[in-house]
């Protein structure tokens, strides 16, 4: 009997071993294929900078903190590598969260060279190492799907390694690593999170809740539209533990106490300069209702045209194009002042939305596999990853619910819950396709354990 235990333990060990071994050489091509395109081929539209409007004020959000101006959009050039004679006021910005512009900071203070700050022309080699650091913590996913999936589906290590293979080539995320946006530093948060809240579902320890909460607040203070998710996390716990409430309440408060400890220093910050209660930014909410009032995937001309047959009257078009030129102008500094146009803006749509409720209704609803299918609108130089993958991780996630055990989907539950959270928070708004993006390793993570699940029973004993 002991011998058969022995031998037991000694197969697992090397299964075990075997395992970790493939993991590190997934890992290792993860990041070769992440960073041969930065390498060999750097991003040189604008002179590096990439064709993202939103990363200069990323950009100059991080200049800013490196230079101890504080978290300002203000600048002259100098963020460029300008000379500026003058003497300027920072002002503080709002309209952006502060995880990804301390990020790009930091990479700015700890591996860029003060000399390829000095002109336009050399910038780049900055904004590249930025680059590289998000293809290593992009890299570093591929390690954090495989728990996330070892955690769900324990009996092989299969479904974890066939996890990190997918997510190793999930071009999706793969095209984000080589633009200065939040993507990939919000995938690898929302994903540590992720983990951490499915390992406190499996071993009902309010610690891993507490982890998981605490990297939940810095997905918020990069993403503001997870700002409600702990809340509709709770509500969820509770319906299906009505049998033990006082226990999901717990484990659900100390969640929700964790993310709030990270994100209220921020908050404060906010009610100090600005008076108002700002959790984490304003200045999205008005244009992103106001645009999702009329756009669909057939009528985009550009993020500052405004076609003509989305509105009534030549009236109503020039009340709609001054406010969003005014709001433009005070985007591009971040400033409080860009509330005002946003929130004319916000009620401009909630006219517009009760004026035509079917209409808008049907646009929103057309809209969704922008966020999810990746489907494709012509909005910038480069273009995004076919909608075809993402098929492919939603037809097996639906094969992991349909297969899994009841223990096993629940596990799932705060993947599965998130996605029917963001598609309807993110339901009347101008979607990208890259909103969905930081979910995506979630996904994989069912999509792999639905593979695993539908392959014949003795191909999985055999394995």
């Amino acid at each position: 009997m002991n011998k058969i235990k022995k031998l037991t333990e000694t197969n697992t060990s090397i299964k075990s071993l075997c395992a970790f071994i493939l993991l590190a050489v997934i890992f290792v091509t993860a990041l070769i294929i992440r960073l041969s395109p930065v390498i060999q081929t750097p991003e040189t539209f604008r002179n590096g900078f990439g064709p993202y409007g939103d990363t200069y004020l990323y950009h100059v959000l991080a200049y800013n903190l490196y230079k101890g101006n504080g978290f300002s959009g203000t600048d002259k050039g100098q963020a460029f590598g300008f000379k500026v004679d003058e003497k300027l006021k920072y002002e503080p910005a709002i309209v952006r969260g502060p995880v990804y512009p301390f990020f790009i900071s930091m990479v700015y203070k700890i591996f860029c060279s003060e000399k390829d700050m000095q002109s336009p022309l050399v910038w780049h080699k900055n904004w590249d190492k930025v680059r590289i650091a998000q293809c290593l913590l992009d890299a570093v996913v591929c390690i954090l799907v495989f728990f996330i999936s070892r955690a769900i589906s324990k009996k092989s290590f299969i479904p974890a390694l066939i996890s990190s293979g997918l997510y190793c080539f999930s071009f999706y995320n793969i095209f984000y690593t080589r633009t200065l946006l939040s993507e990939s530093v919000t995938a690898f948060l929302l994903t540590a999170s992720l983990l951490f809240c499915i390992l406190g579902l499996k071993h009902d320890k309010s610690y891993l809740w507490g982890l998981a909460g605490l990297l939940f607040g810095l997905v918020i203070l990069s993403r503001p539209e997870y700002l409600l998710f702990p809340l509709t996390l709770m509500l969820y716990m509770i319906f299906i533990n009505r049998k033990h409430i006082l226990n999901a309440v717990k484990k659900s408060l100390v969640f929700i106490i964790a993310a709030t400890i990270v994100v209220i220093p921020w908050t404060v910050r906010n009610y100090h300069i600005f008076k108002q209660f700002i959790p984490v930014s304003v200045g999205a909410l008005g244009v992103n209702l106001f645009r999702g009032t009329f756009e669909s995937n057939n009528n985009w001309q550009g993020w500052e045209e405004l076609p003509d047959s989305a509105f009534d009257s030549k009236e109503e078009k020039a009340i709609a194009q001054s406010l969003f030129s005014s709001y433009l102008l005070s985007f591009k500094t971040g400033r409080i002042n860009v509330k005002d146009a946003d929130n004319s803006l916000k009620n401009l749509a909630l006219r517009r939305i009760q004026k035509h409720p079917f209409e808008c209704l049907k646009r929103w609803i057309i809209r969704i596999p922008r966020l999810w299918y990746q489907f494709y609108v012509p909005m910038y130089r480069d273009k995004e990853a076919s909608g075809g993958f993402f098929i492919f991780y939603f037809i097996f996630a639906l094969c992991a619910l349909w297969k899994s055990t009841k223990e096993e989907r629940a596990l799932m539950a705060p993947i599965c819950f998130l996605f029917i959270y963001l598609t309807f928070i993110l339901l009347p708004l101008h979607i990208e396709p890259r909103f969905g993006v930081p979910l995506i390793p979630g996904i994989i993570c069912m999509a792999s354990i639905g593979i695993w699940k539908i392959l014949p029973w003795s191909l999985r004993s055999a394995l």
